[in-house]
């Protein structure tokens, strides 16, 4: 996805000030925030432990999973849930998104799924230091929740 531009602007968020950087995109997607504005920010905190091995070997199995643990969201009464359609895939790229998806999926980081589900969020894809990065954008579930 081209950056024509990018404007580093001074925000505040719970009263605390910070600044962030705004890249300008060429398509209609919707805004994303990266992990490095997250953390700073903290709408979300990273799980850190002294040790690397503690943390995997404690808490976490492969890559990035929790032991033991399934998510349960809690979602309002009648949820309106929707199956959203893919998102276009630039031609230039679909064969970097398949070998990063194939990546993903033998890392065990995703998993294919072919059972009927309530909600499907549609996949955002970012190219980022020269490396496609693939994301989904939750932001209807989100809003049932």
């Amino acid at each position: 996805m081209a950056v024509p531009g990018e404007a580093e602007l001074l925000c505040k968020i719970k009263n605390e000030e910070n600044n962030i950087i705004f890249k300008v995109v060429e398509e209609k997607v919707t805004p994303i925030l990266e992990l490095d504005t997250c953390e700073k920010l903290e709408p979300i905190t990273r799980v850190k432990t002294l040790k690397e091995s503690e943390c995997k070997d404690d808490i976490f199995e492969g890559l990035g999973c929790y032991k033991d643990y399934e998510y349960d969201i809690d979602l309002i009464e009648n949820p309106k849930l929707e199956i959203k359609p893919s998102r276009r895939i630039p031609h230039a790229i679909r064969d970097e998104v398949k070998q990063e998806l194939d990546r993903i999926v033998k890392l065990d980081v995703i998993k294919p799924e072919t059972k009927f589900t309530p909600a499907v969020s549609p996949m955002v894809m970012v190219r980022q230091k020269g490396k496609i990065i693939i994301c989904v954008d939750p932001s209807d579930v989100n809003k049932n929740n």
